[in-house]
C-alpha cells in the first residue's frame, strides 16, 4: 500500500483515535502528545495526510494515552504521573477543551479506555499496578472522583528487574475492544455479544490477563466468579491485547518476549480458555543479542483479515495473516516504520489506513 512521512513533523504520540463528525462529514485523528496535550488533525482518506488544526494545551507533562467516548462529545486522557483528564470536543471544530481532571490514584497512569455504557472511565496505572474506575458526569463530561481501585497482582518476579511489582498496563471492555476492530457500520458480530460486559485487565509484572465485570451503578470491578484471571507463560509480559471483530479469537502482546499469545474465549462464561498459539514478533534472522527489540502496540484489522503489531528497536511493524476458522496468525511481512522506537498504532475506521507514532524520531508515518 501507499506510504509515507508527515510533510511537518508530529511529535510522538503513544496513541491516537479518529473521530468523524458528521455535521462536517470530516474525519478528525487526535494524537496523545508526550510532552504534552494533544494534536489535532483532519484526516485526507484519499491520501492518508493528517492535516494539523491545532494542539490543545495540558497542565501535565506528558500525554501517554487517549480514549474517546461514545457519545463523540469528549475524550479522556492518561496524563503525565498521576491524572486523568478529560476534554470536551467542539462539534464545529473538532478542537479540545479541557473540562476537569482527577488524580490516578497510583502512578504513571498508562492506558485509558471507556466502558460501552459510556457511564466510567476505566485507567490503568503502571507502576502502581493498579486499575482505577471513575464515574462520568452524564452532561458535562466532567471525571467524577474515583469509584474503585483494585491491585490484584504482586508481580511474578521471573523478570528482576521487570517484573519485582505489578504492572498494570492496559484495561478495557472485550465489548469495546471487538467493536473498535470492526467495520463500520457493521453489525455483524458472532464472536462477541451485545450483553458481555466483561473487563480485561492486562498486568505486565505479573504474568496476567485479570477478569472483571463492571457493576452498572456502582462503578464496582467485581472479579469474574468462573475464571477471576488468565495466566501468560512466565516472564513474556502482557502488554495489551486486541480483539478480533467478528470471532471468538483473542490476541495478547507479550512485551517481554516479543511474542504474540493466541486463544479462543468462552463468551459464555467471559473468559479466554484455550491458547491456540504462541508466535514471534520479529524476524527469524533477527539476533536480539545485538539488538534489543520490546513491542508496544497491537490491532486487528476491521475486516477482520489481518493482525499487526509494533516492535519498538527493530523499529518495524509486523504483518500477520489470520486463519479466520482456526485463530492462528501466519507472518506476512515486516515493514519499516521510517522512524525510531514506534509506540502507539492505529487504523483508520474504514481500514484504508494504518498510522504509526514514532516516539524517538517524534513523527508519524502512514500506510
Amino acid at each position: 500500500g501507499k506510504q509515507g512521512m508527515m510533510s511537518d513533523t508530529i511529535p510522538p504520540s503513544a496513541h491516537h483515535q479518529h473521530h468523524k463528525q458528521q455535521q462536517q462529514q470530516k474525519q478528525l485523528v487526535y494524537i496523545a502528545n508526550v510532552p504534552g496535550g494533544i494534536l489535532v488533525c483532519e484526516l485526507d482518506d484519499a491520501t492518508g495526510a493528517l492535516n494539523v488544526i491545532t494542539s490543545t494545551s495540558s497542565s501535565t507533562s506528558s500525554c501517554w494515552f487517549i480514549a474517546p467516548h461514545p457519545n463523540g462529545k469528549f475524550i479522556y486522557t492518561a496524563a503525565g504521573q498521576d491524572t486523568y483528564q478529560a476534554y470536551r470536543i467542539d462539534e464545529k471544530t473538532g478542537i479540545l477543551s479541557e473540562i476537569n481532571s482527577q488524580p490516578s490514584c497510583g502512578v504513571d497512569p498508562c492506558h485509558v479506555s471507556i466502558d460501552p455504557s459510556g457511564q466510567y472511565v476505566l485507567g490503568a496505572n503502571y507502576e502502581a499496578g493498579s486499575f482505577v474506575v471513575y464515574p462520568i458526569e452524564t452532561e458535562t463530561g466532567a471525571l467524577l472522583p474515583a469509584c474503585d481501585i483494585v491491585t490484584p497482582g504482586t508481580g511474578s518476579n521471573v523478570d528482576k528487574e521487570r517484573q519485582g511489582g505489578p504492572h498494570a498496563h492496559m484495561i478495557e471492555s472485550m465489548k469495546v475492544a471487538s467493536s473498535s476492530g470492526r467495520k463500520e457500520n457493521d453489525n455483524d458480530n458472532d464472536g462477541g455479544d451485545d450483553d458481555d460486559d466483561r473487563i480485561f485487565a492486562v498486568d505486565l509484572g505479573s504474568d496476567r490477563v485479570y477478569i472483571y465485570t463492571l457493576q452498572q451503578g456502582t462503578g464496582k470491578l467485581v472479579t469474574n466468579t468462573e475464571t477471576p484471571y488468565f495466566e501468560i507463560p512466565p516472564g513474556e509480559g502482557p502488554r495489551h491485547f486486541s480483539v478480533h471483530p467478528s470471532k471468538p479469537f483473542v490476541y495478547v502482546l507479550n512485551e517481554l518476549s516479543s511474542r504474540i499469545s493466541v486463544f479462543s474465549w468462552n463468551k459464555v462464561k467471559g473468559c479466554m480458555y484455550n491458547s491456540i498459539q504462541s508466535i514471534s514478533m520479529l524476524p527469524s534472522d533477527h539476533d536480539v543479542s545485538k539488538q534489543k527489540s520490546y513491542p508496544a502496540e497491537i490491532r486487528v484489522h476491521p475486516s477482520g483479515l489481518f493482525l499487526y503489531g509494533t516492535n519498538r528497536g527493530h523499529d518495524s511493524i509486523v504483518v500477520y495473516a489470520i486463519h479466520q476458522e482456526e485463530g492462528t496468525l501466519e507472518p506476512e511481512q515486516w515493514i519499516e516504520t521510517h522512524g525510531q522506537n514506534p509506540r502507539g498504532m492505529n487504523i483508520s475506521p474504514n481500514g484504508r489506513w494504518l498510522y504509526v507514532a514514532n516516539l524517538t524520531s517524534k513523527n508519524v508515518a502512514w500506510f
